[in-house]
């Protein structure tokens, strides 16, 4: 092959490492392949050998025939942070995304209102994603609601309870949420709300597989992390509002059985608890988070995470995107479409 199309392939492997966490060393124990050999790729020095590159796109999980595309895409998710196991489920299910992506409807952009993310400060920000949240919050007053207004697919996926929570996958004007349906209804909840939060405002940037911002807790927000804290931020507030957040702070050493409002607003103890803290604190800096949380664990008793309505939608959602996919079986080779519907849970179908 020639020197362009050497290049080019060496600037899509490094772009796939870059995604999912690789350095050259880790690249070559798991492909078994010199480091020589390696480097030769992706220096584009290396003549193509397809019984090397083959090893190199495994380790990466990433289809052979899609790197040597004339239209390789470039997707946003990025595995950096991911465990293993999660790291090749979610690959598998992201290279069907790309196979299939043309063939799905296109998600629709909502009306926002400007939004500013530079602020570093906790407060400014907070202030920023509750006035985002409101207006949106007027006129789709459910996720579900949220999820049909932008037209924007569900996969949900039986990835077991301990695996990741949710992610969003897109390529050029093309999205979907992939949710693990293994998870209890609240949190599945919650992380429909921070997959939306990305939808609207991250389209653009890399979105990563479940990453807990280290400062989720702090007063000061750093860049790099500011994107998962905003999605946090965002399904909290939808969930619990903060002018409800500053009622109920008022009353919080009296706090009554709060079961009925966790079950109304179909969320937990975490997310009362940290819409607790974002208040008081602002108040007063020396409030402690333990604190807050034994105060919320005193005032809920079981039974406030067992609707269900949410895993009703989610599946529903999900028969509805299959059906679009199984009706553009014949575009795909048998090989092709085997490993789309073990990816997507469609065996059966």
């Amino acid at each position: 092959m020639n020197t362009a199309v050497r290049d080019t392939i060496a600037c899509r492997l490094k772009q796939e490492m870059a995604r999912k966490g690789f350095t050259t060393s880790s690249l070559a124990a798991k492909s078994r392949l010199s480091m020589d050999r390696v480097e030769g790729y992706l220096s584009g020095a290396r003549e193509i050998q397809f019984d090397e590159l083959r090893p190199l796109c495994s380790s990466l999980s990433l289809a052979l025939m899609r790197l040597l595309a004339p239209d390789f895409a470039a997707p946003r998710l990025q595995y950096r942070a991911t465990g293993a196991n999660d790291q090749a489920k979610a690959a598998r299910i992201e290279n069907a995304f790309l196979l299939i992506a043309d063939f799905l409807p296109k998600p629709k952009s909502l009306p926002v209102l400007a939004f500013c993310d530079q602020h570093r400060d906790i407060g400014m920000l907070l202030a920023e994603i509750s006035n985002l949240v409101e207006n949106l919050r007027s006129r789709y007053t459910t996720v579900e609601a949220l999820y049909q207004a932008a037209c924007l697919p569900i996969l949900p996926i039986h990835a077991g309870s301990e695996a990741f929570d949710a992610f969003l996958m897109s390529v050029g004007n093309r999205a979907l949420a992939c949710i693990n349906a293994d998870k209890p209804p609240i949190r599945i909840h919650f992380s429909m709300l921070h997959e939306m939060a990305h939808f609207l405002l991250h389209m653009n940037q890399e979105i990563p597989i479940d990453v807990l911002p280290s400062n989720l807790y702090s007063d000061v927000i750093n860049d790099k992390e500011k994107s998962e804290y905003i999605a946090n931020k965002f399904a909290q507030l939808y969930l619990i509002p903060f002018s409800e957040s500053e009622q109920l702070a008022r009353r919080f050493s009296n706090l009554e059985d709060l079961t009925a409002y966790l079950a109304e607003h179909r969320t937990g103890p975490d997310v009362l608890t940290n819409s607790l803290y974002d208040y008081l604190r602002l108040c007063d800096p020396k409030v402690r988070y333990a604190d807050i949380r034994r105060v919320v664990d005193q005032s809920v008793s079981s039974g406030f995470g067992r609707a269900t309505s949410i895993i009703d939608f989610i599946a529903i959602q999900g028969r509805q995107l299959k059906e679009k996919v199984i009706a553009e079986r014949d575009n795909f080779s048998d090989e092709v479409w085997a490993e789309i519907a073990e990816a997507w849970e469609m065996q059966n179908d």
